[in-house]
C-alpha cells in the first residue's frame, strides 16, 4: 500500500468476503496476498486473519520481518506463507534469524513456509553482503536467496543492474537454470520467455491485484482497465480472460497467471 495507511478493518473483511464468495462460485481457492509498504504495521491484521481463520483461504505475507517477536507469536496461526525481504541498509539481521526460528518451529504451533529475498546490486560491498547473509540463512535455515534487481525498474526497465562475472558466476552456482547461458543470452531469453502479446490471460481469474489507492485491476500490468475501487460497492468482478496487449510480461505476480496461445484454424472450400 506505499505510504498510504490500510483501509480499517471492516472494509478489508467486507472485501475479502465479496472475493471470497465470487472465486468460490468459479471453483477457485483464494489465496490474500498482504504486501506493503509494511503490513505488519497495519494494527488490524489479527483481526482480520482470526475472521478468516476457518474460511478455506490461505494469507501470505511479504514484510521486512522487523515486527516484534510478540507480533510474530500472535500472528503465525493465521500465516500459510510468509516472504521476508531483507535489506541491508535497515535490516536486524539478528531479529530476522529469530522471526524465521519462530515461524519454522513446530513448538509454536504448524510450521510456516518462510521464503527469504536478499536483494543485491552490482555493487561489490552490497553483493559481499548480500552473498554472506545467504550462507547464513541456508546454513541455520535452508531459506535465503539472492535477488537481482533491474535498473530503474519503476520506470519499466527490464535490464539487470550490470553485474559482474564474478556475480553472475556466484548466480549461476545457485541457479543451474543459468549454468550454461551467457548473460545477456540469459536476458534475451528471459524477455522471450515473457512475451504473451496476442495470449489469453487469466489475470482477474487467476488473479487480482489491489493498489494504494483501493482500485482493483486484474494485475499489475493494468490490462483490461480499472474493475472498480474497494471504497465503492458493488463491485463487478471478472468473470472472463482477456488478450494481452503487453509485449513483455514482467512482473513476478502477474507471471503467476495462466496464459494460452490462441491458435486460428482455417479451412479449405
Amino acid at each position: 500500500m506505499g505510504d498510504k495507511p490500510f483501509p480499517n478493518k471492516e472494509l478489508i473483511s467486507d472485501i475479502c468476503q465479496e472475493i471470497i464468495y465470487h472465486y468460490d462460485d468459479l471453483g477457485r481457492d483464494v489465496v490474500f496476498d498482504f504486501v506493503g509498504g509494511e503490513p505488519t504495521l497495519a494494527a488490524d491484521l489479527n483481526d482480520i486473519g482470526k475472521k478468516f481463520h476457518n474460511h478455506p483461504v490461505n494469507v501470505v505475507l511479504k514484510t521486512n520481518g522487523s515486527a516484534s517477536l510478540e507480533w510474530w507469536k500472535k500472528s503465525r496461526r493465521y500465516l500459510s506463507d510468509v516472504v521476508i525481504s531483507v535489506h541491508r541498509e535497515f535490516c536486524d539481521l539478528n531479529h530476522i534469524k529469530d522471526v524465521i526460528h519462530l515461524l519454522q518451529d513446530e513448538t509454536f504451533g504448524y510450521p510456516v513456509n518462510v521464503k527469504v529475498l536478499i536483494p543485491a546490486t552490482h555493487n561489490e560491498d552490497s553483493w559481499k553482503w548480500a552473498k554472506k547473509t545467504r550462507y547464513e540463512l541456508q546454513s541455520l535455515f535452508d531459506v535465503g536467496e539472492i535477488q537481482l534487481l533491474y535498473s530503474n525498474f519503476a520506470r519499466g526497465s527490464d535490464m539487470y543492474y550490470p553485474y559482474s562475472k564474478s556475480q553472475w558466476d556466484d548466480y549461476k552456482s545457485w541457479h543451474k537454470e543459468f549454468e550454461n547461458v551467457e548473460v545477456e543470452k540469459a536476458m534475451l531469453f528471459k524477455r522471450k520467455e515473457n512475451n504473451f502479446l496476442g495470449y489469453k490471460c487469466y489475470a482477474g481469474i487467476d488473479q487480482l491485484t489491489i493498489d494504494s489507492d483501493g482500485d482493483i485491476w486484474r494485475g499489475w500490468c493494468r490490462e483490461g482497465g480499472v474493475i472498480g475501487n474497494i471504497n465503492q460497492m458493488p463491485i463487478a468482478w471478472p468473470k472472463d480472460t482477456i488478450i494481452c496487449n503487453k509485449e513483455i510480461c514482467k512482473n513476478g505476480f502477474d507471471l503467476n497467471a495462466r496464459k494460452e496461445e490462441i491458435i486460428s484454424s482455417s479451412s479449405n472450400s
